[in-house]
């Protein structure tokens, strides 16, 4: 659902509320049974990592978040540097 959104969005502000309402609430649920799924998106869609980088993930297993943020590591980037990047690009939003 999340993905299904996202491309949709051509603002920060609703991109930034999926990310820390509905992505961090599902994430924050479900993270264990999401977890391959959210790493190939992390990889994959800046969209994505920009919704990522919004949410608060205090109910998943820090292991799990230590992987996701190796993998924004792996691409190189971070948590902030999305967070920087989506307020950024303000109408430029496009996925890459």
């Amino acid at each position: 659902m999340v993905m299904a959104v996202l491309p949709e969005l051509g603002s920060p502000n609703l991109i930034q509320s999926v990310g820390d309402g509905l992505l961090e609430d599902l994430l924050n649920e479900h993270a264990g049974s999401l977890y391959d799924e959210i790493a190939a998106l992390l990889r994959t869609s800046q969209r994505f990592r920009f919704a990522f980088a919004c949410g608060t993930y205090a109910s998943v297993d820090p292991a799990v978040v230590d992987d996701w943020m190796r993998i924004l590591q792996d691409i190189g980037t971070t948590k902030q540097r999305e967070r920087k990047r989506l307020w950024s690009t303000r109408g430029g939003l496009r996925e890459t």
